[in-house]
C-alpha cells in the first residue's frame, strides 16, 4: 500500500506507529538527518527545473554603459582617482565662516 502512493522505504518506516514509549525517550531530540539541498527541496515538492531557477545567477550586465562603469570601479587607481577628485570638489568649494 505504502509503495503504491509513492512512499519510500525510510518514509514508511518513520511512520509506522511506535506503540507506548518511555517519555524520556519520546522528547528527546531526533536530530538533523544528513539532507543534501536536493533532497531538501524534493521534499518541498519542487521540481529539478524550479530548483535550478531558483539557484542564485549572480550578477548580469545587460546594459554595456553598467558594464563599463563596473569594470571601471575594479580598477584601483580610478577609484582613488574618483575619491579624491570628489573629496576635492566637496571640501574646496564650501564657505566656511
Amino acid at each position: 500500500m505504502a509503495r503504491q502512493k509513492g512512499m519510500r522505504e525510510a518514509e514508511v518506516t518513520r511512520q509506522q506507529p511506535q506503540g507506548l514509549r518511555d517519555d524520556y525517550v519520546r522528547q528527546q531530540p531526533q536530530g538533523y538527518r544528513d539532507l543534501t539541498d536536493a533532497e531538501m527541496a524534493r521534499q518541498k515538492g519542487m521540481r529539478e527545473a524550479e530548483i535550478t531557477r531558483q539557484q542564485p545567477q549572480g550578477l548580469r550586465d545587460t546594459d554595456p554603459a553598467v558594464a563599463r562603469q563596473r569594470a571601471y570601479l575594479m580598477d584601483p587607481d580610478y577609484v582613488h582617482y574618483l575619491l579624491k577628485k570628489n573629496f576635492q570638489d566637496v571640501w574646496s568649494t564650501g564657505n566656511r565662516s
